[in-house]
């Protein structure tokens, strides 16, 4: 019985989506942070809700690529493992026929 096992590549897609997502949630939860901290300034001073405006803007622009980067690599594994179960799809039914 041919077994489909996992090669070098398989698993530094996978590593990578792992180390994405778990940026993805620190970032996320920094994000709220900061989110948290601009509502709270809106009682403040002048400087510090422009400070804390500015900050929330920056980690903004910051964590953007990070869910464009998320995203791409997730497409790419969903097309790589689609044509690899493709083909051991049709290696196996050429093999039955």
């Amino acid at each position: 019985m041919n077994r489909m096992f996992l090669r070098a590549e398989d698993w530094k897609g996978v590593a990578a989506i792992v180390v994405c997502l778990l940026l993805r949630g620190k970032a996320t939860a920094a994000l709220s942070e900061l989110s948290r901290k601009r509502l709270s300034t809106f009682t403040a001073s002048g400087n510090e809700f422009t400070k804390a405006i500015l900050s929330y803007v920056a980690a903004v622009l910051l964590l953007s690529p990070m869910d464009v980067l998320f995203n791409e690599l997730v497409s790419r594994l969903k097309i790589y493992w689609s044509h690899k179960l493709t083909v051991a799809l049709a290696n196996t039914m050429v093999r039955l026929l």
